[in-house]
């Protein structure tokens, strides 16, 4: 099937409203897209096993963007080109070693294996242990590359976490905004990098790119997209101010009536 556009979609704020999944018209109107040609690209911080039932869900037939871009790959075509940028776990075992007596939460996994210095029921929302191979405590290493690594720390402890990854790493730290928690993050991964990959893949050019967002960390995917939305009432005044904004928010459909403008 010939693609006549690749819309990539970020997920949480974007496509998904909340915690109850699509909307039934972004639903409905997600599965008409997928079947007609179009390729719906979901890219997320998510892991896969927290996005495959809204893969499965509207029928998409391509690639999926995990970790913000640090995994790329085709969850049904083995052929397709995997992406991966993925941590080295010595970086990981020093930063929790300086930053242990400070840190409230601490979580990194690779694509079966989860590891948490203890329960966290708001990382297990968006990183759910089901299926994974979990343990806690201290750091211990896997025999997977590792693809996210997550903390929480009060806001007063941030300049100190910030500065022991910049001693410690060449990855770098984005704080999440609206709580405690911050990620380490590979300097060529984005969800930019990742949808260019894709283009690559599939031979499709910038103009024939829909992309949507709503935080900062979806900048790198709004510029490689011909056509980009920022979501009205999303978090990311930068979006705002840099891209056409949709004209309803998550809760009200925005991202398939935006399309449904555009392409009928």
């Amino acid at each position: 099937m010939r693609i006549k556009k690749l819309i990539a979609v970020d997920m949480d704020g974007t496509a998904l409203p909340d915690d109850h999944g699509f909307t039934p018209f972004t639903r409905d109107y997600f599965t008409k897209l997928n079947q007609e040609g179009y390729m719906i690209v979901l890219c997320s911080g998510r892991p896969f096993r927290a996005m495959e039932k809204y893969y499965e869900e509207i029928g998409c037939h391509g690639p999926i963007v995990c970790y913000n871009g640090g995994l790329v790959f085709h969850p049904h075509d083995k052929s397709f080109e995997v992406l991966r940028y993925s941590f080295p776990y010595r970086d990981i075992e020093a930063i929790f070693n300086e930053a242990k007596s400070f840190l409230t939460s601490f979580m990194y996994e690779s694509f079966s294996q989860i590891h948490s210095m203890r329960k966290d029921d708001f990382l297990n929302h968006y990183f759910p242990e089901n299926g994974m191979a979990a343990s806690y405590g201290e750091p211990i290493p896997f025999d997977e590359e590792i693809y996210t690594c997550l903390f929480e720390c009060a806001d007063s402890y941030l300049p100190l976490l910030k500065s022991i990854i910049d001693k410690q790493s060449a990855l770098l730290f984005r704080h999440w905004t609206d709580c405690d928690y911050s990620e380490l993050y590979h300097p060529l991964a984005s969800k930019g990098t990742a949808i260019t990959h894709v283009m690559k893949q599939y031979g499709i050019a910038k103009e024939d790119v829909i992309a949507f967002g709503d935080s900062d960390n979806d900048i790198e995917l709004l510029e490689v997209a011909g056509t980009p939305f920022a979501m009205k009432g999303g978090k990311s005044k930068k979006l705002l101010e840099r891209f056409p904004s949709t004209e309803k928010g998550a809760s009200e459909s925005g991202v398939a009536f935006e399309l449904r403008k555009i392409l009928f």
